[in-house]
């Protein structure tokens, strides 16, 4: 599920298959598609195809038990098959080179576990000592229309007076981080975040 959101696919599903000694190889006795919203989370969607998933399981059971469903399921091809390797915690940091919606897809795909991170420079603006690495835990994100200054530009993060935290991504896209989590604090939003940081502002 996370790799599929990832990816930014438009579409997944369920499916009651046969367990065989290959990996997800049996044949299929039920299956059924489902969008995937634009902003859904992995955990989101894994919870509603959970529970559509035991609905159809509980609707073929009785048909498997009997043995009458194996003359009807489906033979999967494997020439169809797609690979979705484990997810791991080198993958959490973000690339903000990348479009905007690539970034907030991996957020929305890694929610939980492994979660996903960035390292800023927390900079003081008259140029008081030197820059300082923050890695921060991005928990919440979406794709911005916010049209980017000559300013932003430059520095790449932006605290807006709405509140808003942005970050210049590639292709001239921009990402407003929602939800954020510093060192050893618990999860905020980014107003609350800069707040605390004594006239300092972020920097990539």
């Amino acid at each position: 599920m996370q790799r599929a959101v990832e990816a930014g696919a438009e579409e997944t599903g369920v499916s009651v298959a046969y367990t065989v000694l290959e990996m997800d190889a049996g044949p299929v006795l039920a299956a059924e598609r489902a969008p995937v919203p634009p902003d859904a989370t992995s955990a989101e969607l894994l919870d509603a195809l959970f529970a559509r998933g035991a609905d159809l399981l509980l609707d073929a059971l009785p048909d498997a038990l009997s043995g009458a469903a194996a003359a009807r399921a489906t033979p999967q091809d494997p020439a169809g098959a797609t690979q979705a390797p484990k997810l791991s915690q080198a993958e959490a940091e973000l690339d903000f080179d990348l479009p905007a919606q690539q970034v907030h897809n991996k957020v929305r795909a890694f929610e939980g576990w492994p979660g996903t991170r960035a390292t800023f420079q927390l900079e003081d603006p008259a140029g008081n000592g030197p820059a300082e690495p923050v890695v921060i835990k991005v928990l919440e994100t979406r794709v911005s229309r916010e049209a980017l200054g000559h300013d932003f530009q430059d520095r790449r993060v932006q605290l807006t007076k709405a509140g808003q935290l942005l970050v210049a991504c590639g292709g001239g896209t921009v990402l407003e981080v929602l939800r954020l989590q510093p060192p050893t604090k618990k999860a905020m939003d980014p107003r609350s975040y800069y707040n605390g940081l004594r006239g300092k502002c972020l920097a990539l």
